[in-house]
């Protein structure tokens, strides 16, 4: 197979981390977010009626949800990296381009067609595709040793133009 773009690159903790947050966390994020600010608006209300029982409760709820919103991500992280090692046997990740997409992840490899990617997601460090319900591509910027970014999102465009890239 004729390799036209290829991104490589070892397990990076911050692109772990950043991914748990940003793409898998991202919902339950902004709900624990509303919760919280709910709770401290309910805990105002609450002061003003002279209810310290509800006072307590919406104040407690408020500080579980920023705390859980705060240490989520870690453990996410952790738990995505502890699950790889275990799956794919650590090592490199290789992501190669070309009439399929070879993926090379430790000691498992496959080959994806195209119309596989789905939601595509720009991290600070990394560019994401949802591939299914439960798993994703996770490419690191800057780690192209064959072609670039731009290169394999036109190239990309052209294989599936219905994609938001």
């Amino acid at each position: 197979m004729k390799i036209h773009f290829e991104n490589r690159y070892s397990e990076d903790d911050a692109l772990i981390a950043e991914f748990a947050k940003k793409v898998v966390l991202k919902n339950t994020s902004r709900f624990a977010l509303i919760i919280a600010f709910t709770g401290i608006g309910l805990m105002g209300i609450s002061i003003a009626q002279g209810q310290m029982l509800m006072v307590t409760i919406f104040g407690v709820t408020a500080f579980l949800m920023l705390a859980a919103r705060a240490i989520m991500p870690n453990l996410l992280a952790s738990k995505i990296k502890k699950n790889n090692l275990k799956e794919t046997g650590g090592g490199e990740n290789v992501f190669q381009f070309g009439r399929v997409i070879h993926i090379e992840q430790g000691n498992v490899k496959a080959d994806l067609e195209y119309d596989m990617l789905g939601k595509f997601t720009e991290l600070k460090s990394g560019y994401v595709f949802k591939l299914g319900k439960l798993s994703y591509m996770v490419l690191k910027k800057g780690c192209f040793t064959v072609g670039d970014w731009n290169g394999l999102k036109a190239f990309i465009k052209e294989k599936r133009p219905d994609l938001r890239i």
